[in-house]
């Protein structure tokens, strides 16, 4: 338990990272930049829940960037930003990575990969069908030195911590009828970072989300999630922002979240700096 736990924080901001606070050009806006600095001189622990992996958020953001504690492979892991400690992971058990594989194997009709434990979460086992989708080829090119094909089942003795299926645009049936059939895991959609079209079907640990995670550090801190403002972009994003007590989107998100939430600005003017002066002034005046 770092010291910093310790710590009486007067709230605490939690952000989604592509699309939300980094734009499709990997860039961060200085007026996002300097409202998050002035979270930190206003005592507010500043989080940033991401689906990427560790290893892929450190390739993206400086050491320097200005956060307290990141929750990637979207609530899987919790590390302090500062000194690079892993607060807390989670994983899939050796029965349930081997009978996730079983079950995905089986379909034959699916392409996914299953991710190693934390931190090695970057590499992956995968299987790909005859006419894979695009979105997963894409990915597998990208991610070839860390890949390895799945063939006879996932190895005995070890850990998963997701699975990722990959399906086309208009394939989202599938995550309706993966969600109900795997209900001992935490299912989540994610719009695909790369064509920003396909869909990943996520699967976790039951208790894995970026809300769930929030809510865990949230309690180890004391901090009331009415003393909370969360900010996103996609469908991944719904349970942390239907956590916190305040919530923002940005305006690239899909209608439907736009309806459930308030709108700021794109990512690319900076609407999340929009959101954080929003809610300070609402919030504590």
């Amino acid at each position: 338990r770092p010291e910093w736990f310790n710590k009486k924080f007067s709230g605490l901001v939690v952000s989604d990272l592509d699309g939300t606070l980094v734009s499709r050009n990997r860039e961060v806006q200085p007026s996002v930049l300097r409202a998050l600095e002035s979270l930190g001189d206003r005592n507010i622990l500043r989080v940033v829940a991401t689906g990427r992996s560790l290893h892929s958020v450190r390739k993206l953001l400086p050491r320097n960037f200005p956060i307290d504690v990141l929750i990637f492979s979207c609530g899987a892991g919790t590390l302090c930003w500062k000194t690079g400690s892993l607060l807390k992971k989670h994983s899939l058990t050796e029965t349930e990575s081997a009978e996730l594989a079983a079950f995905l194997l089986k379909r034959r009709d699916l392409c996914f990969m299953l991710h190693r434990e934390i931190p090695e979460n970057h590499h992956f086992l995968y299987f790909q069908t005859h006419s894979p989708p695009e979105d997963f080829v894409r990915r597998l090119d990208l991610n070839r030195s860390y890949a390895e094909e799945l063939k006879a089942g996932w190895p005995a003795e070890t850990r998963a911590t997701q699975a990722i299926v990959i399906v086309r645009q208009t394939e989202a049936s599938i995550y309706e009828e993966l969600k109900s059939t795997l209900r001992n895991y935490s299912v989540i959609r994610t719009t695909s970072p790369l064509d920003h079209a396909s869909i990943w079907i996520e699967v976790f640990p039951h208790d894995v989300s970026k809300g769930r995670t929030t809510n865990w550090l949230a309690e180890q801190l004391g901090v009331r999630s009415s003393f909370a403002m969360g900010m996103g972009n996609d469908y991944n994003d719904t349970d942390l922002l239907d956590w916190a007590g305040a919530a923002f989107v940005v305006s690239e998100a899909p209608e439907t979240l736009k309806g459930r939430y308030r709108v700021v600005g794109s990512c690319e003017a900076g609407g999340a700096a929009q959101a954080i002066e929003l809610w300070l002034r609402e919030r504590f005046g």
